[in-house]
């Protein structure tokens, strides 16, 4: 009975944690750590003890830990936890902005400049420019690009990307784009455009030079 209502527990945090109450989500917490036991009644013990979500997060352990019900392991992680979003949070203002278009051309040669075989390289972007996730795909061909774009659009709104980058590399001095790679940037920007996101543009790196498909008013 109780792994049906962790599951549920789970289920409901993933589609809408802003919206649960403070004890539901201590619940959830303490779930990860107290595996076999129901953790509600050890969510309200804090909550009543320390006030609010923020008071028991920013507890001390010695005071944690002798809470019924509560254990070294339980108490250790919540006291981690606030410790880990300043860490969360020190990343992500030092995280990686692609606003230019020189610094997409440099992020995308570099990741796909000594590669022996073609791949495209899929970045994911938020509002602000800022790189959330990255991926490649191979492709047995040197001449043209194809990627499922239904798993390509799993891939990108599952990262919560607001702006997607592509790229891929052509294994000659060449970077002119063939006529399956601008159908190919044509079909993946109407399928972003679908679930609205901004396909940023769409660089071919070559052994030589690049191209844009943003700056040649392809996109």
């Amino acid at each position: 009975m109780h792994e049906g209502h962790k599951g549920r527990l789970r289920s409901k945090a993933r589609l809408m944690i802003d919206e649960m109450p403070d004890h539901e989500v201590l619940e959830l917490l303490l779930n990860y750590c107290i595996v076999r036991k129901n953790t509600n009644h050890i969510a309200h013990e804090l909550l009543k003890q320390f006030k609010t979500l923020s008071g028991v997060l920013n507890a001390p352990y010695e005071l944690l830990v002798n809470i019924d019900g509560m254990g070294e392991v339980s108490a250790t992680f919540l006291t981690l936890l606030p410790s880990i979003y300043k860490k969360i949070k020190a990343s992500d203002s030092t995280s990686i902005v692609l606003d230019t278009y020189l610094k997409c051309t440099n992020y995308v040669t570099n990741h796909l400049e000594l590669s022996k075989n073609e791949k495209i390289f899929v970045v994911c972007l938020d509002k602000k420019d800022r790189v959330i996730v990255s991926f490649d795909y191979s492709t047995d061909s040197i001449d043209s690009v194809e990627i499922r774009l239904a798993d390509l659009i799993t891939k990108v709104t599952a990262a919560k990307a607001s702006k997607v980058l592509v790229a891929h590399n052509h294994l000659t001095k060449s970077s002119a784009p063939s006529s399956q790679d601008i159908n190919f940037t044509k079909k993946v920007a109407t399928a972003l455009s679908s679930v609205g996101i901004e396909l940023v543009d769409h660089i071919i790196v070559s052994k030589k030079d690049w191209f844009s498909f943003r700056n040649s008013d392809i996109l």
